[in-house]
Protein backbone atom coordinates (compact mmCIF):
# COMPACT_ATOMS: atom_id res chain seq x y z
CA UNK A 1 0.00 0.00 0.00
CA UNK A 2 2.86 2.75 0.67
CA UNK A 3 4.24 2.47 -2.75
CA UNK A 4 1.02 2.80 -4.30
CA UNK A 5 -0.26 6.09 -2.33
CA UNK A 6 3.34 7.38 -2.39
CA UNK A 7 3.43 7.28 -6.22
CA UNK A 8 -0.24 8.94 -6.81
CA UNK A 9 0.87 11.47 -4.62
CA UNK A 10 4.24 11.75 -6.58
CA UNK A 11 2.15 12.32 -9.74
CA UNK A 12 -0.04 13.94 -8.60
CA UNK A 13 1.43 16.71 -5.62
CA UNK A 14 4.76 16.14 -6.39
CA UNK A 15 4.96 13.21 -3.22
CA UNK A 16 3.74 14.02 0.33
CA UNK A 17 4.62 17.74 0.71
CA UNK A 18 2.34 20.93 1.61
CA UNK A 19 0.43 20.64 -1.80
CA UNK A 20 -0.68 17.06 -0.87
CA UNK A 21 -2.32 18.29 2.70
CA UNK A 22 -3.96 21.08 2.13
CA UNK A 23 -6.00 18.99 -0.14
CA UNK A 24 -5.96 16.33 3.07
CA UNK A 25 -6.93 18.96 5.61
CA UNK A 26 -9.62 20.13 3.39
CA UNK A 27 -11.11 16.44 3.31
CA UNK A 28 -10.59 15.86 6.82
CA UNK A 29 -12.66 18.85 7.37
CA UNK A 30 -15.76 18.67 4.99
CA UNK A 31 -15.81 14.97 6.64
CA UNK A 32 -15.91 16.96 10.15
CA UNK A 33 -12.77 15.31 11.00
CA UNK A 34 -10.47 17.34 13.30
CA UNK A 35 -6.89 15.10 13.62
CA UNK A 36 -4.27 13.60 11.35
CA UNK A 37 -2.19 11.06 12.74
CA UNK A 38 0.85 11.52 10.01
CA UNK A 39 3.40 9.00 11.26
CA UNK A 40 1.24 6.38 9.44
CA UNK A 41 3.56 6.90 6.53
CA UNK A 42 7.39 6.49 6.65
CA UNK A 43 8.22 10.32 6.07
CA UNK A 44 8.76 13.12 8.21
CA UNK A 45 5.94 15.16 8.37
CA UNK A 46 7.56 17.70 9.95
CA UNK A 47 10.78 17.73 8.30
CA UNK A 48 9.95 17.19 4.47
CA UNK A 49 8.34 20.19 4.18
CA UNK A 50 8.16 23.25 6.32
CA UNK A 51 4.62 24.10 4.85
CA UNK A 52 3.19 20.99 5.99
CA UNK A 53 3.08 21.90 10.27
CA UNK A 54 1.96 25.96 9.38
CA UNK A 55 -1.17 24.59 7.11
CA UNK A 56 -2.16 22.39 9.83
CA UNK A 57 -2.71 25.04 12.07
CA UNK A 58 -4.07 27.23 9.47
CA UNK A 59 -6.76 24.55 8.90
CA UNK A 60 -6.76 23.61 12.73
CA UNK A 61 -6.25 20.26 12.06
Amino acid sequence: MGRTSCGWTTEKFGGMNSQFYAKLFEVILRLRGNYLWPAMWDNAFFEDDPDNARLAEEYGV
